[in-house]
């Protein structure tokens, strides 16, 4: 008989919800805290494209727009790359466009209107960076190219890809 009361005794404890585990509450909070660092959090480019470009010494340019996104405070710098066919990879300040054939179409960029100060890294002699500081807006830069071609120039299509950083 014992054994049947102690196995109703459970039945009835289980049924009625009561655990012994569950008896009791201890409170305590949790501390929930965050840190912003400053910083950037964006980075958009437009393409730069010469158009039509005539077979001569004329020097025809064109824009694209860089707009960055950096928080309120933050200075940053803007550098751009030689492109994927600088003759001289890390020595050489050249940039020039391939037609995918061995012909190639020099042009450059620059960080004014002028054509005076070549956009680059800023560090190579003669090379000039786009520095500034962070508003919380967007905040946009010209980049303005000039093509140089040839009057031996290759008809052709030409591109080239140069990597635009924004370093923070």
């Amino acid at each position: 008989m014992t054994k049947h009361v102690k196995w109703l005794f459970g039945a009835f404890i289980a049924l009625s919800g009561f655990n012994p585990v569950l008896a009791s509450i201890l409170p305590s909070q949790m501390q929930v805290t965050a840190t912003v660092t400053p910083g950037c959090s964006g980075l958009q480019v437009s393409s730069l494209s010469f158009g039509a470009v005539p077979a001569s010494n004329a020097r025809p340019s064109g824009t694209a727009t860089i707009t960055v996104f950096c928080a309120q405070g933050v200075p940053y710098d803007i550098t751009l790359s030689n492109g994927n066919n600088d003759p001289v990879p890390f020595y050489s300040q050249a940039r020039r466009m391939s037609d995918g054939a061995g012909n190639f179409l020099d042009y450059d960029i620059f960080v004014d209107p002028e054509h005076a100060k070549p956009w680059h890294d800023g560090i190579a002699i003669n090379t000039f960076k786009q520095v500034g500081i962070g508003n919380g807006s967007a905040q946009q830069y010209t980049a303005y190219g000039e093509a140089r071609p040839q009057t031996s120039q290759a008809a052709g299509n030409y591109s080239d890809s140069v990597e635009v950083d924004l370093n923070f």
